[in-house]
């Protein structure tokens, strides 16, 4: 009897250290596999410029002002650096147009700042009128079907310094 006993307890006793050894190794498991996880890449295609016509006219009179230099710059969050900026002078009849363009961007859903998001900002400027900002939210597909107005007051100034700001290497400013 006793050593019947001796042995049921030692099953038991093997048992138990087993199962506390293989929660253990998927503890450890999880533990060390867990951070990857995080790593996740997936690839999407992201609006790097919006389509869309830009008119910039005189706020008094609403003459056309053409020559004047019109500013797209887009925007990296979260941290708001500009990303890439755009510089293009109206035609005679105060209009400007950008096209559309698009890149594949690997992101990683699963990681604080994984995901960057943008946002465009257009400034005009033009000689005798004081520069104007105003923030471009294009619709979801990228394609500006309205024309923006960007209507600029008599006075002076310049948009504000955007090419000093840029981040990365030079190529990252498109004229």
């Amino acid at each position: 009897m006793a050593g019947e006993d001796l042995d049921r307890n030692a099953k038991t006793a093997r048992r138990v250290l087993l199962a506390i050894l293989i929660a253990a190794i998927a503890m450890g498991a999880m533990v060390c596999l867990a951070p990857l996880a995080c790593f996740v890449p997936i690839p999407r295609t992201a609006l790097v410029r919006p389509e869309g016509r830009v008119r910039v006219e005189d706020a008094r009179s609403h003459a056309r002002l053409g020559g004047a230099r019109v500013i797209l710059i887009r925007w990296q969050l979260p941290h708001r650096r500009v990303n890439r900026l755009w510089e293009q002078t109206a035609d005679g009849s105060g209009t400007t147009r950008f096209s559309k363009i698009e890149e594949r961007e690997t992101i990683f859903p699963l990681m604080m700042h994984g995901v960057p998001g943008y946002e465009w900002t257009l400034c005009a400027e033009h000689a005798g009128n004081a520069p104007r900002e105003i923030e471009w939210r294009p619709p979801e597909d990228g394609r500006e079907r309205r024309e923006l107005l960007l209507a600029l007051e008599s006075g002076t100034g310049l948009c504000r310094r955007a090419d000093e700001m840029v981040t990365g290497p030079p190529a990252a400013r498109d004229r």
